[in-house]
């Protein structure tokens, strides 16, 4: 991969990572760590009155479940809310068998101050749990690490150095 696609594919996650919202962005999310982690990463969706058991997916070589939020807008108390449920509901569900909690997120100014003291407290209540947040840096390593077919498949293809020599 050349500069040229290596910039574009940077635009077109970043496009991505911040138009989509709700069952659109945990699709995205979905897609990108099934090409990352292949093999090793199974998407959950929803099925009947248990719904997805507080995972949208699930990677078993760590054992981590993540949750992504992506709303339409970000409101503290939703926020909070959301992070407690999720993060409690998880271990209800999952047990033992939740290692780590992957908090998924794309609001690109990072979290408020309030969400990252929540998940403070919830790392030193359970310690036996890693927890982490996976926003847009973490995101955009992913991604950018992603052989060149894998961008493709995800982003559809881009102009390259070649191709963009040939138009002058």
């Amino acid at each position: 991969m050349d500069e040229t696609q290596t910039s574009f594919y940077g635009m077109r996650f970043e496009i991505a990572f911040l138009r989509e919202k709700g069952k659109a962005f945990e699709g995205v999310f979905a897609r990108i760590m099934g090409h990352a982690f292949a093999g090793d990463f199974e998407p959950v969706r929803p099925y009947g009155s248990k719904g997805d058991l507080k995972c949208d997916g699930y990677r078993g070589s760590d054992g981590t479940v993540f949750q992504s939020y992506a709303p339409d807008t970000m409101k503290l108390d939703q926020l909070l809310a959301k992070i407690d449920e999720d993060f409690h509901g998880a271990i209800s569900h999952w047990g033992t068998r939740m290692r780590r909690w992957a908090f998924v997120h794309n609001d690109s100014r990072g979290l408020p101050a309030e969400a990252t003291r929540k998940l403070v407290d919830l790392r030193e209540a359970n310690p036996a749990v890693a927890i982490d947040v996976i926003g847009y840096p973490e995101m955009h390593q992913i991604v950018m690490g992603l052989a060149l077919h894998h961008l493709q498949d995800l982003f559809g293809d881009v102009p390259s150095q070649r191709t963009m020599e040939k138009l002058r």
